[in-house]
């Protein structure tokens, strides 16, 4: 209340902590439904590497956010739903395994989850999705304030994140899963369920709203400093450095970082799910590193107990800090003012395109998980897009012919019925969905696969050679990333014969005739395999 958290944050805050997640649940399972779950036990994935499983399950207990029993109590248990569990990045060498509660999954189609009990419309909206840019935004008007100062970079993770918010004691039994000879009660939010994330998000916002609440307030940080390793510095920029740093242009939407006063602001501290992530300059950023701990104190707890652990990810902390650092999955520059690609995310890259360079055949999973990677790394590098578009067309148009293939097979209803017949009358509606995933699985078979086709050859030699020859490839500055004033327009249109644009500020025009595959593919109908949009 004293940081001027708004009411609805506040109210639910109380509902969080007092008494419990979700929101809502609205419940009903019969005997049958139990019995499914039960026959039907965990995915495979469990199974691959057990002892790395069991020490996800060990590592979770020991944190308070499970109960265990005998794997027989379920049988006695009042309320006992069992949940499928799984386990991703099991092979991953930069991340550690992590189990995954499938709170969507179901035996049969007629089976009731979890996830058919609760709803996201009733718990409270996200925020995460906003924190990338408002970092970038961030540091950029930071240098427009500090032109000349070094710009540090920081952030810290909270330990377990969604498992700290409780669920409701009435559905603690209803969060149950078996592993071995074990039966595990979740006390804390799961990786699965479809209303966790909201509910930790509010306790991101509130804790956004402390700090900055006590950036202002104090600069008292004797208490939090005891519990955080020494804090380091990197050594302030020489004069040399200092005149390479990239500037950072004032306008009405970047006007820096101070007040109508002439104060300054505290950090936004953009919260990327569980991963506070900020910058100051040198005379503010232990300050700004202290407050962000010890918002995350005031509303989490201290960790005085050493029987409760504490909120702040020791294993995940940073104490040294310079102009350079890893953030969300990338890497960040304030003396550059740019944000890239890490260099053991470009280590992997130039593995998987030399793997599809020597490929003869592919499915349609590898080819999506290939452009996947691309979309991901050239996400903010816009020009690129264009590098792999045969990649993307080939992907359309495998997709059309397995299409053209699926509309056959279910235009006998069959399949229709089939599913149909398995749904009671009250579950009538989930037809549409089941169908959809049903043709979801025939569609990205695994199976089947395609040759390697020149277009597809050639884009992934240019790729390659592009990523092999830079050491920072799709670099690309904050400047050209975040919202600015345009400094020019630039006017463009196409139509069937060919495509132009020109712009007067940057005294450039051009003028383009389409080719032959391209006057023929604009006249076809659109559902045809050659069809071009002329704006593609």
């Amino acid at each position: 209340v004293e940081a001027g958290a708004p009411e609805p944050v506040l109210s639910d805050l109380r509902r969080i902590f007092y008494d419990g997640i979700p929101a809502k649940c609205q419940a009903f399972s019969n005997e049958e439904n139990f019995a499914a779950y039960y026959r039907y036990g965990n995915h495979s994935t469990v199974d691959i590497d057990p002892d790395k499983a069991l020490q996800a399950l060990i590592k979770d207990n020991r944190k308070g956010f499970t109960l265990l029993f005998d794997s027989r109590a379920v049988l006695l248990m009042l309320h006992c739903h069992l949940t499928p569990q799984g386990m991703v990045d099991l092979d991953t060498p930069y991340k550690n395994p992590r189990p995954i509660f499938d709170s969507s999954f179901r035996p049969h189609p007629w089976c009731l989850a979890i996830n058919d009990w609760t709803d996201k419309a009733n718990e409270p909206p996200l925020t995460f999705a906003g924190a990338e840019m408002g970092l970038m935004t961030w540091v950029y008007n930071l240098r427009v304030t500090y032109p000349k100062s070094e710009i540090y970079l920081a952030d810290d993770d909270v330990s377990g994140a969604f498992r700290l918010v409780r669920y409701h004691p009435n559905l603690t039994a209803m969060h149950t899963f078996k592993q071995g000879p074990h039966a595990v009660v979740n006390t804390g939010g799961s990786f699965g369920d479809n209303t966790t994330p909201s509910s930790f998000d509010r306790v991101a916002l509130a804790r956004r709203i402390i700090a900055w609440w006590r950036w202002v307030k104090s600069r008292d940080h004797s208490r939090v400093l005891k519990y955080l390793p020494p804090l380091q510095l990197a050594p302030e920029p020489t004069p040399d450095e200092v005149a390479q740093f990239c500037p950072a242009d004032a306008d009405s939407i970047n006007t820096g970082v101070l007040d109508e006063d002439g104060n300054r602001r505290a950090p936004p501290y953009n919260m990327h799910v569980d991963d506070c992530m900020f910058a100051d300059v040198a005379e503010n950023i232990i300050h700004s590193i202290c407050v962000s701990v010890t918002a995350l104190f005031l509303l989490l707890g201290y960790p005085d107990n050493p029987l409760v652990p504490s909120p702040l990810s020791m294993d995940k902390f940073v104490s040294q800090y310079n102009h350079q650092r890893k953030l969300v999955g990338r890497h960040f520059d304030t003396r550059r003012l740019t944000v890239g690609l890490l260099a053991y995310k470009r280590h992997r890259l130039l593995e998987l395109l030399c793997t599809w360079s020597k490929m003869s055949s592919f499915n349609i999973i590898e080819l999506a998980t290939l452009l996947g990677v691309l979309e991901n790394h050239t996400k903010y590098a816009r020009w690129a897009r264009c590098w792999y578009t045969a990649l993307q067309n080939h992907v359309r148009r495998v997709l059309r012919a397995r299409y053209a293939v699926l509309d056959r097979l279910y235009k006998g209803r069959e399949q229709e019925r089939r599913i149909k017949n398995q749904l009671p009358p009250g579950l009538a509606h989930r037809l549409e969905s089941l169908l959809a995933r049903d043709k979801a699985h025939l569609l990205w078979s695994t199976y089947q696969r395609f040759g390697i086709t020149s277009p597809i050859a050639e884009a992934v030699e240019h790729l390659h050679h592009y990523v092999a020859s830079n050491e920072s490839p799709w670099e690309v500055p904050l400047g050209l990333i975040v919202p600015r004033e345009p400094h020019f327009w630039s006017r463009g249109d196409a139509s069937l014969v060919g495509g132009g644009g020109y712009c007067p500020a940057l005294r450039f025009w051009f003028d383009l005739t389409w080719t032959s595959p391209v006057l023929r593919g604009v006249t076809l109908k659109s559902s045809d395999l050659d069809y071009v949009h002329i704006n593609s």
